[in-house]
């Protein structure tokens, strides 16, 4: 499966909770997330994604030089607005293939290594699965009405391994 659709279904497990979340709910500071949100969890998300499409023309990406959107954490609609640019853009074919990603672990020295769109959406659908899986804990304790995909928040692997073994959780 082409790897924006599957990022794409992943993002889509995401606007399904901010749809039904109640804007109060979705920013509110919480003590099991050491006083962070399901919107930042979110917007965290969402901003890494924005940083890849917004620094690939350039070929180097590094998501530490992303943009904190607040209203991300605090807006659901706005969210959801932002979620469907990130796939219209990942569909339009329009970013470079090769890439370069730089990071910085401590504060001095800059490490660039090559790697490729497809593997950059690779880490994005894996970064946003972990935080779904955060954010699925916090939506038990706020919002326990909220519905959400049985599979939300779980590894394509784990999935997997659970129709193997017969093993439901």
């Amino acid at each position: 499966m082409n790897l924006v659709i599957v990022l794409e279904n992943t993002l889509s497990m995401v606007k399904d909770y901010l749809r039904e979340m109640e804007a109060d709910k979705y920013k509110q500071p919480m003590d099991l997330f050491s006083n962070s949100s399901i919107g930042q969890h979110t917007r965290h998300i969402v901003e890494f994604l924005q940083c890849l499409i917004e620094q690939c023309p350039a070929r180097v990406v590094n998501y530490e030089n992303r943009k904190r959107n607040r209203r991300i954490e605090e807006d659901p609609q706005y969210t959801i607005e932002c979620i469907d640019q990130i796939i219209e853009k990942l569909h339009s074919g329009t970013l470079p293939e090769n890439l370069i990603l730089e990071t910085v672990y401590d504060n001095s020295i800059v490490h660039r290594v090559e790697s490729t769109l497809d593997r950059e959406l690779i880490y994005n659908i894996e970064h946003a699965i972990h935080h779904m899986a955060m954010i699925k804990i916090g939506l038990k304790v706020l919002a326990p009405e909220l519905h959400l995909p049985e599979n939300f928040g779980v590894a394509p692997s784990t999935i997997r391994y659970r129709h193997q073994t017969g093993i439901n959780h």
